[in-house]
């Protein structure tokens, strides 16, 4: 483990370490971290135990999808990252779509109605409250050696507090319902939620997954554009494919599968019942 970054952590987080639960066994909490992601990837490397979970109370360069930045606000969001190692059954290809089930199920939990945008973004009213991102850390062959899911969640940020620019597509659980959250308790919920899907996973594959995604998802029935397409893409997002690629039916009716990249969604949903393909 390399000491510049272990001398700046402070653990646990909240409560006394669980070890009971699958993914948050160790939490460790630092107050200040350029990218949770970078530095878990840093400890990974170091020997950091499957399941670990690193929390910044405040994340000045946090990134999501396309080296996009994301905002947070301290004591008012969380800034996670968590470390899954090779596993029987584990097929880390899918963290993402993994990620955003749990995150999902966490928050309805919490009492909130959120929607998975695909692939992974948590919205309430179309609007975003949480990102995730996931990358890969391989061995000197080139194979997968764990994969580092981060993930921001706006908690408690009040709607005047997010910039100008974000106001109008980004909220939080305590804007999006008039409630009050408490950032621990939040985690607490998130993490035993990546535990259970996590054992899931590993005990009956992707396809519990996948049903769960297309159950929580406001993209399927919808008209989308793809917007970082080479060639311009748009039409209605019909199903999710086995491998978690989106199969979007265009005008002419034929089917393309897109696997990677942005969408955009149309406004209001085409077809609700086209959701539970």
């Amino acid at each position: 483990m390399h000491a510049p970054v272990h001398d700046r952590l402070v653990a646990p987080f909240g409560s006394a370490d669980r070890p009971d639960r699958r993914i948050g066994r160790t939490v460790l909490r630092i107050p200040v971290a350029d990218s949770t992601n970078a530095m878990l990837i840093e400890l990974g490397r170091g020997g950091a135990v499957d399941g670990t979970v690193l929390v910044a109370d405040e994340q000045v360069a946090g990134r999501g999808k396309g080296e996009r930045s994301w905002f947070s606000s301290r004591d008012e969001s969380l800034c996670v990252s968590l470390l899954l190692r090779r596993a029987p059954g584990r097929d880390l290809t899918k963290a993402t779509l993994l990620a955003a089930v749990a995150l999902h199920d966490a928050v309805t939990r919490l009492g909130v109605p959120a929607a998975i945008k695909w692939p992974n973004d948590i919205l309430i009213d179309d609007r975003k409250i949480c990102g995730i991102l996931a990358e890969a850390a391989t061995t000197t062959d080139g194979d997968v050696d764990f994969v580092v899911v981060g993930f921001g969640l706006n908690v408690a940020i009040a709607a005047e507090t997010f910039p100008p620019e974000l106001r109008g597509i980004a909220t939080s659980l305590a804007a999006a319902t008039g409630r009050a959250f408490d950032c621990a308790a939040v985690l607490d919920a998130c993490l035993d939620s990546f535990s259970t899907w996590v054992a899931i996973l590993e005990d009956r594959g992707f396809a519990p997954i996948a049903d769960a995604w297309r159950r929580g998802t406001s993209t399927l029935g919808r008209r989308v554009v793809v917007s970082d397409s080479a060639v311009p893409l748009a039409g209605t997002a019909v199903a999710l494919a086995n491998d978690g690629a989106l199969v979007l039916r265009d005008d002419a009716g034929h089917d393309h599968l897109v696997h990677s990249g942005d969408i955009r969604h149309a406004r209001p949903p085409i077809a609700a019942a086209a959701a539970g393909r």
